[in-house]
């Protein structure tokens, strides 16, 4: 489902990691989206899984190692 316009409010936390996204990206064009108060866009981030958490540790890790 896509939608011409939406109002949304993201003052409530939602029940589902990236619900914010999706309802954002259902919008078809940044003009027809507003939203009713203002927010913190860090909330917009989504949150790195565990696994590409480790993945980048090691990455950093291995970084500084000489050979």
């Amino acid at each position: 489902m896509t939608l011409d316009q939406a109002v949304l409010s993201l003052q409530e936390k939602h029940f589902a990691a990236g619900q914010t996204n999706v309802a954002i990206s259902r919008v078809r064009r940044l003009s027809g989206l507003l939203f009713e108060e203002p927010f913190d866009h860090e909330r917009l981030k989504s949150a790195m899984s565990k696994v590409a958490q480790a993945r980048q540790e090691d990455y950093d890790r291995r970084r500084v190692q000489h050979l």
